[in-house]
């Protein structure tokens, strides 16, 4: 099938559809009829319904083809991402925070930490004054048991100064005797 074979088919499709429209049919139901009998001009091979069995459409993509100059954020963040991508690099880093994080945490925890020690500490002080001041008898008892407590403490503390005098006097006297004196 040469071109003027094409061109002869596509001028009788031309007439086809001037009659057609003449005469009041529609024409894309009578193209489509046309369309059956037609041979693709390129394939040389019978269409299936009109319709090529393959059809190229063009989309766009909306994506530039011109290159631009990296910004100097772009040159850091390549280069880092270069650097880090190497394993050992990324354990140095690994090591390096973690030593910064002892080195820094302390200085952030430990007062938060004692501000925290010292709220509940006061709020127990407080909870204990509201309950002896409702209910004075136990703290009088409390304050009794403490005095006893400190006596008993205080007796404990003589006794033990007197052992420890007897046995440093006892200590010396030892000494004396193993060591007398020439004079």
């Amino acid at each position: 099938m040469g071109v003027t074979q094409v061109l002869s088919d596509l001028a009788g499709v031309q007439n086809n559809l001037e009659f057609a429209v003449s005469e009041g049919l529609s024409t894309k139901s009578f193209a489509s009829e046309e369309l059956t009998d037609m041979e693709d001009p390129i394939m040389d091979d019978a269409m299936e319904d009109g319709i090529p069995e393959a059809t190229v459409e063009t989309v766009p993509d909306h994506i530039e083809a011109g290159y631009g100059e990296p910004s100097t954020m772009d040159y850091i963040k390549y280069n880092v991402i270069g650097y880090f991508s190497n394993p050992w690099a990324m354990l140095i880093l690994l090591f390096l925070m973690y030593k910064l994080y002892r080195l820094i945490s302390p200085m952030i925890t430990e007062p938060l930490a004692e501000r925290w020690s010292q709220w509940q500490q006061k709020r127990e002080e407080q909870e204990e004054a509201a309950r002896y001041k409702k209910n004075p008898d136990e703290y009088k008892s409390k304050m009794e048991a403490m005095e006893l407590a400190r006596l008993r403490m205080q007796e404990r503390y003589n006794e033990d100064a007197e052992t420890m005098a007897i046995k440093r006097m006892e200590l010396e006297e030892r000494k004396r005797e193993q060591n007398p004196r020439v004079g």
